[in-house]
């Protein structure tokens, strides 16, 4: 019997079992947190007029974080 696991025990036991934050660039700070705020996420930090804003996700959280106009997307 061997004592290496299998490549499928490897994998299963290194498998991420959550993500607790997502951090969005965004444009339009105001219309953003209106959009979230919509769909009933609640502001923990920050807001319309923020540059960083944080909301509850359930036990996760959203950020957004403002960028400049003039910002190149490289994605």
């Amino acid at each position: 019997m061997s004592a290496i696991p299998s490549t499928a025990a490897r994998k299963q036991t290194s498998m991420i079992e959550g993500i607790s934050v997502v951090t969005l660039g965004t444009l339009e700070m105001r219309r953003t947190v209106r959009f979230y705020r919509a769909l009933g996420f609640e502001v923990l930090h920050g807001g319309e007029e923020s540059s960083f804003t944080s909301f509850r996700a359930g036990m996760s959280y959203l950020n957004l974080i403002a960028q400049p106009a003039e910002r190149r997307w490289s994605w």
